[in-house]
């Protein structure tokens, strides 16, 4: 069985257009477990469908309040699945068929899907392997028309959340996110991390793709000042630049002395990036 489980934050909407989607699939054969922590309910209500309203803020405690709904289940087997995914995520119409079938294939491997912008069908993430001297995890195959993709699976690193399939034995066996110290960025890439280094295969395929739409690049709103800009970019929790998640992030995933030069090299970076961007660009 494969279970779909889904967040959902004050974006009605997007939720909708989300459920619609679904609906089109020409597969039907799963269970969604929708976790709605926003303030504005969706008051959803449909079969095979479990809705959990919750208060928790932040990505990583919504995500493990389903995945959490569904490793207690009685039914549940160990060669059962579950995919994290985002409700601002565009699918056509085979995307459910796709998954089950890279299911069939890998059933033991952690699995991303490949992310395109929707209106320019080139990728925006498929693979994503760590460089050590540079400190981050580049983007491989990025910028690529889809056709372009020639391999069914891409090794990866680390994944994104957008369409991530775990196995339940997996989870069992490595835990869920890690939301105390990663409550709403990284803790995708920590948990993907975690499962290559406890030996679980972590791949992107081919054939699960997911369209988005790209946000505008993050400006600096220089009206509101520096320390305040500041603040917004390194202390926000939903800033994917925040200080403490960077701190976390790097001793979570890396021994003490590469943790150190993992977030020395970061924090160096962000800071110059934020200079750039308030007192040139």
């Amino acid at each position: 069985m494969l279970y779909i489980v889904v967040p959902t934050f004050n974006r009605i909407k997007i939720f909708n257009d989300f459920i619609n989607q679904l609906r089109d699939q020409t597969c039907q054969d799963y269970q969604l477990i929708v976790v709605d922590h926003g303030k504005e309910k969706t008051n959803y209500s449909a079969d095979k469908t479990i809705v959990i309203e919750s208060d928790v803020n932040g990505w990583s405690y919504a995500i493990n309040v389903g995945i959490r709904y569904v490793l207690n289940l009685d039914k549940l087997n160990d060669s059962d699945h579950i995919m994290v995914i985002n409700d601002d995520v565009l699918m056509k119409d085979d995307f459910i068929v796709n998954v089950i079938e890279t299911i069939r294939e890998k059933p033991n491997s952690c699995i991303g899907s490949v992310c395109y912008d929707w209106n320019d069908p080139k990728t925006i993430h498929v693979n994503m392997l760590l460089n050590k001297t540079k400190a981050d995890f580049i983007y491989y195959n990025k910028g690529l028309n889809l056709d372009d993709l020639h391999d069914d699976y891409y090794q990866s690193d680390v994944l994104k959340g957008r369409g991530t399939v775990w196995p339940v034995h997996v989870l069992r066996k490595i835990g869920i996110y890690n939301e105390k110290k990663l409550p709403h960025y990284r803790a995708d890439h920590e948990l993907a991390w975690r499962a290559k280094k406890n030996g679980y295969e972590v791949i992107v395929a081919k054939r699960m793709q997911l369209g988005a739409i790209l946000d505008s690049p993050h400006q600096i709103d220089k009206s509101k000042g520096f320390w305040e800009n500041y603040k917004n970019i390194f202390h926000h929790m939903i800033s994917t630049k925040n200080s403490k998640d960077l701190w976390n992030y790097s001793f979570e995933l890396f021994n003490c002395m590469y943790g150190f030069y993992y977030w020395g090299v970061n924090w160096l970076r962000y800071h110059l990036f934020f200079i750039y961007l308030y007192f040139i660009k």
